[in-house]
């Protein structure tokens, strides 16, 4: 029995993995012939969103304490650049953000929504550093 088979030109492989993991896990042979397209949340917000991205990221940057380099994945667990784009895509399907809604009225209660899905994700000492 042959077990390299060939495969029919028409076969395609989709992968969808996190960028960092293929670098570190994956052998280099298999990353060389894979063609690579990254993905990232923010490509499929709207413009409202968007804005609400930038105001979400200010925040986590305003409650990432600036001593000792801490960083925004040492106070929310599983943090990586695309979350505030994910979690803001996720607040606004939360919250009634339809078309017929009032020109985004409800960009308050999404940017709360958000706040309150990082907050769910929070490290215990993070949130003793934030009382302080």
């Amino acid at each position: 029995i042959n077990h390299f088979d060939r495969v029919h030109d028409d076969f395609k492989l989709i992968l969808i993995a996190e960028k960092k993991k293929v670098y570190n896990q994956f052998p280099t042979p298999l990353i060389n012939r894979l063609e690579k397209h990254f993905i990232v949340t923010s490509t499929i917000l709207t413009e409202e969103q968007l804005k609400l991205m930038e105001l979400l990221t200010a925040w986590i940057n305003n409650c990432t304490p600036t001593e000792k380099n801490f960083t925004p994945g040492d106070l929310f667990i599983g943090y990586q650049d695309d979350t505030p784009a994910a979690v803001v895509f996720r607040a606004s399907k939360i919250v009634d953000c339809s078309p017929e809604s009032p020109k985004w009225h409800q960009e308050v209660p999404v940017l709360d929504r958000c706040k309150y899905l990082l907050l769910q994700i929070t490290t215990v000492d993070a949130l003793i550093r934030l009382k302080k």
